[in-house]
């Protein structure tokens, strides 16, 4: 500020001296007054060395990313203002990455299903709600019943050895599932003479098998039958004239193999020892009550049809004079019980024997 008012000093004292400057030394002045008031652009000061630096990066979202792999022009040719700031001047290039077209590809891109989804099981049947309320309402000595969840062998063919008592033989279960029904027939034979022969009927429901008519017919003995009455929630038999209440997932004496079968390929992982099946279960001479198959131990055992590693499960008697029965499930056959022991709990004089010499599909 002293310099300007010297140089004013100055120059009013050659005005005094000499009289008007001419042209040139009077452009001089007036450009000079102009520089000392301000008025012409000045290079731009330069920053302190203590301010902070301050610099912006322009961030660009991963899914615009296409389409800004080159500077936008039109964020090119906009002109700055004199007096805009730093972050002001860079508005303009990021209004133009916001506004850029997201790639087609982007947006029709498909949602991929939630890896966590589990896969839907055809196979398996579930007790609805209905059928559980109902088994809770059922007395069947003197408890409820419990349903399980299923999962049916496939059709298949099962050819046994026979053994009952000092007989020696040959036997086969036909399974042959419809759709909606089922039939289910086991014959046995020994010398050409039929010992065993058994049959049952019925549909498929959500409890899994529910047999409708049960036929038994043994060595010496005629032929007597159990007949489901499902409209009337009744069992009854052609011989004895009793009959009972019929429960959710009751099973005759032959079905009940295929139930226990289709209960333990729905378990989905190894059984537990001690893990019990509950079945009610009738026979065609007008006996019923509840079945108990509680799991034993996992059993390698030698069968005419190769080795087998099973799961043993043995009938828990509830009285002295139930028959016995065991039976040792193969998982790689579908939990089909390749070998079938039934007998009295009192001795060893097993009813019969079956053991598995060959499997085979079809109707």
């Amino acid at each position: 500020m002293a310099s300007r008012n010297r140089l004013s000093a100055g120059l009013l004292w050659w005005w005094r001296r000499h009289g008007p400057p001419p042209l040139l030394a009077l452009a001089a002045v007036l450009l000079a007054h102009a520089w000392l008031l301000g008025l012409l652009p000045q290079a731009p000061a330069r920053r302190h060395a203590d301010a902070p630096a301050v610099t912006l990066r322009s961030i660009v979202l991963a899914d615009a990313r296409p389409a800004l792999t080159a500077p936008p022009p039109a964020a090119a040719e906009v002109p700055t203002p004199p007096t805009a700031s730093p972050a002001t001047a860079a508005l303009p290039v990021l209004a133009a990455a916001a506004s850029a077209p997201r790639p087609a590809s982007a947006a029709a891109m498909p949602v991929p299903p939630a890896a966590n989804a589990p896969p839907a099981d055809p196979g398996l049947r579930q007790p609805t709600a209905a059928d559980r309320q109902q088994a809770a309402r059922t007395d069947a000595d003197g408890e409820p019943l419990p349903l399980y969840a299923t999962r049916l062998p496939a059709p298949a063919l099962l050819h046994y050895t026979l053994q009952m008592g000092a007989l020696n033989g040959e036997a086969a279960l036909h399974w042959k599932p419809d759709g909606e029904t089922y039939e289910l027939l086991l014959e046995g034979r020994a010398f050409g003479r039929p010992m065993i022969e058994q049959a049952s009927r019925g549909a498929l429901a959500d409890v899994g098998v529910a047999p409708e008519r049960f036929t038994d017919r043994r060595r010496g003995r005629g032929g007597q039958a159990a007949n489901f009455q499902r409209e009337g929630g009744r069992v009854t038999f052609s011989g004895a004239r009793v009959d009972f209440l019929l429960p959710p997932g009751a099973q005759d004496r032959l079905s009940v193999l295929v139930q226990v079968a289709a209960v333990a390929s729905a378990w989905g992982r190894p059984p537990v020892a001690g893990e019990q099946i509950t079945l009610w279960v009738v026979d065609a001479r007008g006996t019923a009550g509840t079945w108990r198959f509680q799991v034993e131990a996992e059993e390698d055992i030698e069968l005419p049809a190769g080795p087998a590693r099973t799961w043993r499960l043995a009938r828990v008697p509830r009285h002295a004079d139930d028959p016995g029965m065991t039976l040792w499930l193969d998982p790689a056959r579908q939990w089909w019980p390749v070998r079938l022991r039934q007998g009295r709990p009192r001795g060893s004089d097993y009813v019969y024997e079956l053991n598995l010499s060959a499997i085979e599909s079809g109707r």
